[in-house]
């Protein structure tokens, strides 16, 4: 369905009923300016008895196009369109699982509406800190790299910047295979929508690497109010993944009672690479 929100609209998909009386289950895509379509594997939730809520969040996958408002492109927009999506929809109790750049919205919501309806968080592959992110990133890449293209890599996170040749070459054929699994355990093929607008946003708002954030989010950091969440918390983070155990472990000590479950085979995306065990981690996390 879509639903409007402000003069455009958001594209919304709902398994299952919102008249459940179980909590409904809201699941927030990465990016920023990414899309619903690799998310396929989690609506299974519904087969468990949750009703299960995706949305393409403004100017990505099928919701309204906003490339030529790039004072859209904040965290403000995106946490004032997931509380209208909440109200509009009449959602009054619910789980949020925030993937990736995900987590990163539901942690801003959270910090900003501290809201009675959350009953449950997830927080996957996602991170708390740009400046964190970033620098851990750092350290594994150069643990993986040696001499001439050690010290290149160095001088493009300094100059915020790997835009050259050389820089996605080092990327493409030094970094990429140790962050990288294609392994599929779940029923569903991995399929993307084509970017659309997304590239604008996540390029405006990210950069143009998955590992280094140097966009406008460059300096967002919700370090200090993790201790502020008092809802049962999961925090799931892969082997080969852009979001390291390390970070992942700092997260799980500051938000009080959270439990941290490393999936040992998997990459960015562990609800493809090990699909058996994120259900099951999540059916009995949510209850």
């Amino acid at each position: 369905m879509k639903i409007p929100y402000r003069k455009y609209h958001t594209c919304v998909y709902i398994y299952g009923s919102l008249s459940s009386k179980r909590p409904v289950v809201i699941i927030l895509h990465g990016g920023p300016g990414g899309n619903t379509a690799i998310y396929r594997p989690l609506t299974d939730l519904v087969k468990y008895g949750y009703t299960v809520v995706l949305y393409d969040q403004l100017g990505c996958g099928k919701s309204s196009s906003i490339r030529d408002h790039e004072e859209l492109y904040t965290m403000a927009t995106y946490v004032d369109e997931l509380d209208h999506l909440l109200k509009y929809l009449k959602i009054k109790n619910y789980y949020l699982i925030g993937h990736s750049w995900g987590g990163m919205l539901a942690l801003s919501y959270i910090h900003q509406y501290q809201p009675m309806g959350l009953k449950k968080l997830v927080l996957f592959s996602s991170l708390y800190s740009t400046k964190a992110w970033n620098e851990s990133n750092l350290e594994r890449c150069l643990s993986l790299l040696k001499g001439e293209d050690k010290k290149y890599w160095l001088s493009c996170y300094k100059n915020q910047s790997f835009s050259s040749q050389k820089a996605r070459r080092i990327f493409k054929e030094k970094l990429l295979p140790h962050y990288k699994n294609k392994t599929n355990t779940s029923p569903y093929p991995y399929r993307k929508y084509p970017h659309y607008d997304g590239k604008f946003i996540y390029r405006k708002m990210w950069g143009s690497n998955d590992m280094f954030g140097f966009g406008t989010l460059l300096n967002w950091d919700e370090s200090k109010t993790l201790k502020q969440i008092k809802v049962p918390t999961l925090i799931l983070c892969g082997r080969y993944d852009q979001s390291r155990l390390s970070m992942n472990q700092k997260m799980q000590r500051a938000i009080k009672g959270s439990q941290l479950v490393y999936l040992t085979k998997s990459a960015h995306c562990g609800y493809f690479n090990e699909y058996p065990k994120v259900m099951k981690t999540l059916v009995a996390f949510f209850g």
